[in-house]
């Protein structure tokens, strides 16, 4: 029984794989399939880090800010953030610095200085900076809404001021009045080395 040349060449064309070009495309593919679920799920870990930030922080702010207003509680100055954390103001879970006045927040890891004067002239007053980690940039976005955030508690007071420094963002609140730009805090948040401050008197 005889097999013609043909009959050959089809068959083994027929079991013929995948080159190298069409495997460099297959994994392209895949590589790029697999990068976008990365970044999917880097920036909704992000988002949810965020959200746990601002509530954490957006309640221990709230504390400070009380403290700062309670009559009751005597004349200090807390000029060492480890303190407001000893003061249960701010969670076990913010991590104090060694040698130096700042905490570390357990989220995004935004280092966090300030003070808490509450002087016999009854000028009381709450101040926090804050910068990124490790003093590198803020996230645009969580720089935002920290700022957002920080800017609404403004209207428990008698006098408030958020800024973005380094950025040009010097908005300032006075008793519960102004508006905050969002265009301007967008781009300051997207300028290198900013970080933010934020003072409140009651005063």
């Amino acid at each position: 029984m005889s097999i013609s040349v043909m009959a050959l060449s089809t068959k083994y064309t027929s079991l013929r794989g995948f080159s190298l070009i069409e495997a460099a495309i297959v994994l392209g593919v895949v590589g790029l399939v697999i990068g976008g679920i990365w970044i999917a799920a880097e920036t909704v870990m992000t988002r949810v880090k965020t959200s746990q930030y601002l509530s954490h922080a957006g309640a221990a702010a709230r504390k400070a800010i009380s403290a700062m207003q309670d009559n009751s509680a005597g004349h200090y100055t807390v000029g060492d953030f480890r303190d407001l954390r000893n003061m249960g103001i701010y969670d076990s879970s913010w991590t104090p610095a060694a040698g130096d006045t700042y905490i570390t927040d357990p989220y995004l890891g935004f280092n966090h200085y300030g003070y808490l004067y509450r002087p016999p002239n009854g000028q009381n007053e709450f101040n926090i900076e804050f910068y990124g980690n490790n003093w590198n940039d803020l996230p645009r976005q969580a720089c935002i809404d920290a700022v957002k955030m920080y800017w609404d508690l403004g209207n428990s007071v008698q006098w408030a001021r958020v800024r973005v420094m380094i950025g040009g963002y010097q908005s300032i609140r006075t008793a519960g009045s102004g508006t905050l730009d969002l265009d301007a805090l967008a781009s300051a948040c997207a300028t290198p080395y900013a970080y933010i401050d934020a003072t409140y008197r009651d005063y």
